[in-house]
C-alpha cells in the first residue's frame, strides 16, 4: 500500500513539476514578446528595465528579446550543455526540431564509419562542434569532411612543431634521454659544446 502511495506521490510531483515548468516556459514566451515589442518602440527600454530591477541584466533582456522574436527557443535558455549551446546559434526551426529529435553523429569505430542518433544533451563539446555548423546540422558526409580536415590540421601542426631534442648537455656531460644517433660531425660539435 505504501509503495503504491509513493508511486502515486512521485507521479503527482512529476506531473505538477512538468505543469509548472510548462507554465514557466509559456510565461517566458509572453515576456519575450513584450520585450521584443518594447525594444522596437523604445531602444532604451532595456536600460530602464535594468535600472529598475538590478537583478536583471542586459544579457537577460536580450535573451528574452530573442525568445520573443523566435530566434531562441525558451527550452534552450537554461540548458548549458554543449549540444544545447551549439543548437542556440541555429535557426529557430532547427532548434525546435532538435530539442526533441536526435541529431546524426558520425563516429569511427574500428576504422569503420557509423552514424548514431544522439540526443543533444549527450553531446560532448567536440561532438557538438562536429554536428553543428554555423547555420545547420551537418550531414554525416559534412561531419566526415569536418573530422578529416581537423585531423589534417592536427597532423600538420604536429609535423611543424619543433621536435624535442633527445639529449642535453649538463656539466660537461652529454646526457642522452631518448634513443638517437649522431654523425661524426654532430659528435664533434657536441664535444666542442661540452668543453
Amino acid at each position: 500500500m505504501k509503495a503504491q502511495q509513493a508511486v502515486s506521490t512521485t507521479q503527482d510531483s512529476i506531473s505538477r513539476f512538468h505543469e509548472l515548468m510548462t507554465d514557466g516556459v509559456n510565461s517566458w514566451i509572453a515576456a519575450g514578446e513584450i520585450a521584443a515589442a518594447a525594444i522596437d518602440e523604445d531602444p532604451t527600454w532595456a536600460d530602464q528595465v535594468c535600472s529598475e530591477h538590478r537583478e536583471i541584466t542586459h544579457e537577460i533582456v536580450n535573451k528574452f528579446v530573442m525568445i520573443g522574436r523566435h530566434q531562441l527557443h525558451p527550452r534552450l535558455l537554461l540548458n548549458g550543455n554543449p549540444g544545447s549551446r551549439a543548437l542556440r546559434r541555429l535557426p529557430f526551426e532547427v532548434q525546435e526540431k532538435h530539442i526533441t529529435q536526435p541529431v546524426p553523429l558520425l563516429v569511427n569505430v574500428e576504422n569503420k564509419w557509423e552514424e548514431l542518433a544522439v540526443d543533444i544533451n549527450n553531446l560532448t563539446t567536440t561532438q557538438a562542434a562536429q554536428v553543428f555548423g554555423t547555420d545547420s546540422v551537418r550531414s554525416p558526409a559534412a561531419q566526415r569532411a569536418w573530422i578529416e580536415s581537423r585531423n589534417t590540421a592536427a597532423a600538420a601542426a604536429a609535423a611543424s612543431a619543433p621536435q624535442a631534442v633527445p639529449y642535453r648537455i649538463a656539466s660537461h656531460k652529454l646526457v642522452v634521454m631518448q634513443p638517437c644517433s649522431f654523425t661524426v660531425k654532430e659528435l664533434a660539435r657536441l664535444i666542442a659544446e661540452m668543453q
